[in-house]
């Protein structure tokens, strides 16, 4: 005997389809703890609202340009370029007397530019930036992996020449 369906909840409270009693309680999004169980589209789908888009909109934008900042950052990072550009003069020297934290900082203030965090001093998102991100993301991985890539290639050959 088939249970009649009931109606069930995601885990962000949206209504979802009918389900079956069988596949749990909490509803289609998630049915007995197992991953193979989740149904994707269902948790993620909505998270970005037209409501999320307009508050977006409206926010201050930098006379200063995201793409100036990415490419001081990618280029010029170690030494803070990318942060006396937006303004930022005291983590621009800390980060001028660390070279960047030895790469890592750099590394973090490129992911807080590709991801809206890092604003200029009057905390105003940068102009172009909804224009720019995602290919200056493709770039920065691309940049990131072929350093990697020439890295261990000199660093092998320096131990194969020299043992």
């Amino acid at each position: 005997m088939v249970s009649p369906p009931v109606r069930g909840t995601c885990l962000n409270y949206h209504p979802v389809r009918e389900v079956t009693p069988d596949l749990g309680a909490g509803g289609p999004a998630y049915h007995g703890g197992m991953p193979e169980n989740y149904d994707l589209d269902e948790l993620y789908a909505n998270t970005y609202t037209e409501e999320d888009q307009r508050e977006f909109e409206s926010q201050p934008v930098s006379e200063k340009r995201f793409l100036t900042a990415w490419l001081l950052g990618l280029l010029l990072g170690l030494v803070g370029a990318d942060r006396f550009y937006l303004g930022r003069t005291g983590s621009a020297v800390a980060k001028l007397l660390t070279v960047g934290g030895l790469g890592a900082w750099m590394l973090i203030d490129l992911f807080l530019l590709l991801s809206g965090s890092l604003r200029d001093r009057q905390d105003r998102r940068l102009d172009g930036y909804t224009r720019w991100a995602g290919r200056c993301a493709a770039v920065t991985i691309l940049a990131v992996a072929m350093t990697l890539v020439l890295g261990l290639i000199i660093g092998t050959s320096t131990a194969v020449t020299s043992g």
